[in-house]
């Protein structure tokens, strides 16, 4: 084992051949990120955009240090939520096909880590179904709450 950092890789002559040689974990805040090929740590500097209105949604983020503003289409001058570390965003779409629904902007200088959906989701087929439940349900009570939101955020006629 070979510790870098804040990953480990195990060699493969401490698993034999198991699927497990070759894994990386990273640890952030006492959580352990299993290391997969499409995961990305990311550096932004403050002001820089991570996802615009419109994206494909393809990943979802965890917040390792700094600080993220989540801005609705009728309001790109305040965030209407604040993304602080050790938090999970971009989560909106993980069930559903669509594009991203807010503009999310680096507040301060930040790292990120760039989960890809196709990683989260195996793990959430494979967790306890109540879990996922619990997980899909918040999920869309989140989105029909941004929807709400962004109604009311829209700027009234003079």
């Amino acid at each position: 084992m070979t510790l870098v950092g804040n990953q480990i890789s195990f060699a493969p002559s401490e698993f034999g051949a198991s699927p497990i040689a070759q894994t990386k974990i990273f640890e952030v805040a006492e959580i352990k990120f299993v290391w997969t090929p499409d995961m990305q740590k990311l550096t932004f500097r403050k002001g820089q955009t991570i996802y615009r209105i419109g994206d494909r949604s393809t990943s979802v983020y965890f917040l390792v240090s700094g600080q993220v503003g989540l801005f609705a289409p009728t309001d790109l001058s305040n965030p209407y939520l604040h993304i602080d570390e050790h938090e999970v965003f971009g989560e909106n779409s993980l069930f559903e096909e669509q594009l991203r629904s807010a503009k999310a902007v680096c507040l301060n200088d930040c790292e990120v880590l760039e989960i890809a959906k196709s990683d989260v989701m195996p793990m959430l087929e494979n967790t306890d179904p109540l879990i996922k439940v619990l997980v899909k349900t918040l999920i869309a009570r989140q989105n029909d709450t941004e929807k709400t939101l962004a109604c009311q955020r829209r700027p009234v006629a003079a």
